[in-house]
């Protein structure tokens, strides 16, 4: 689901509760299982923030979370996450800095992000996801953005080349960027070969006055674990984890069982770990 698609959905959620219809959109890896990682270490966090003497009668204040992606290659999947990534070389990157909203260009703002044992340093550019737009709105954080990259660094330079010549309205157009895509296959199935299709998330969040944390989900493949956390959210909402509505997954009504649905989730991963100091990860 696209930033315009989970807004849209988040309309129909008071119809949704009349209808007791439960709904949960943008519900997958990244988003997904990465907000549900921001709002477990949120909640820890502000737990231990209130249990400290000096901050007595003080409530929590959430400074930034940053959303941080890799994966190598395509991550397996071919067509479906080109495709992708071509449209989401059109749109403007909306972000928030310091309580301010602000608008970006795509596939900017490039910054370096250690992912951890197994994955290491990997560089990653702005792009316009929705988790951005609903844990702002969830939690209220000044700052919040959202980043992807991938592997190897040329990939990144082709899309850095895309959002900056290719004119807007040919990247809005989903017929020309799924032919393009499939124009594009034959050449990255031959590189993923090499890469692998690794994927991984890196969170990061920090309390006003408190500390900051971080989380690591990674897996060697895109391709089975995405299929493995969209199952978890299908899973919790037959066991009735879900409020009737529709909601973002890391709205508290979404999901009442966290630890059943990161159980499965984490299915398979190499590292899955929240609530850590950065330098244990590094």
């Amino acid at each position: 689901d696209d930033a315009s698609y989970g807004q849209r959905a988040k309309e129909l959620s008071a119809r949704a509760k009349a209808a007791g219809v439960a709904a949960i959109t943008c519900g997958g890896i990244y988003p997904g299982v990465s907000n549900l990682m921001v709002r477990d270490t949120i909640e820890s966090m502000s737990e231990e923030f209130r249990g400290q003497e000096a901050n007595a009668g003080k409530e929590p204040e959430v400074e930034y979370v940053l959303y941080n992606y890799f994966t190598a290659g395509s991550g397996g999947v071919g067509t479906t996450i080109l495709a992708t990534s071509f449209l989401l070389c059109g749109e403007d990157v909306v972000v928030w800095e310091d309580g301010e909203r602000v608008v970006a260009k795509p596939a900017s703002q490039r910054k370096v992000v250690d992912f951890g044992k197994g994955v290491g340093k990997r560089e990653v550019f702005l792009y316009n996801l929705p988790e951005v737009a609903s844990t702002r709105e969830v939690f209220n954080a000044r700052t919040v953005k959202a980043r992807f990259g991938t592997s190897p660094g040329i990939w990144n330079g082709a899309m850095v080349a895309i959002a900056n010549i290719v004119p807007k309205d040919m990247l809005e157009n989903q017929d020309a960027m799924r032919a393009l895509a499939s124009f594009s296959e034959p050449f990255v199935r031959a590189v993923d070969n090499i890469v692998g299709e690794k994927t991984s998330i890196r969170i990061e969040v920090k309390l006003k006055d408190g500390k900051q944390s971080v989380g690591l989900y990674t897996h060697p493949r895109l391709s089975e674990c995405v299929g493995t956390c969209t199952a978890a959210f299908a899973q919790a909402m037959l066991d009735g984890d879900c409020a009737p509505g529709v909601w973002y997954p890391e709205e508290k009504e979404a999901i009442a069982n966290r630890k059943a649905l990161f159980d499965r989730a984490s299915k398979g991963t190499t590292m899955f770990v929240m609530n850590q100091a950065g330098w244990l990860l590094e």
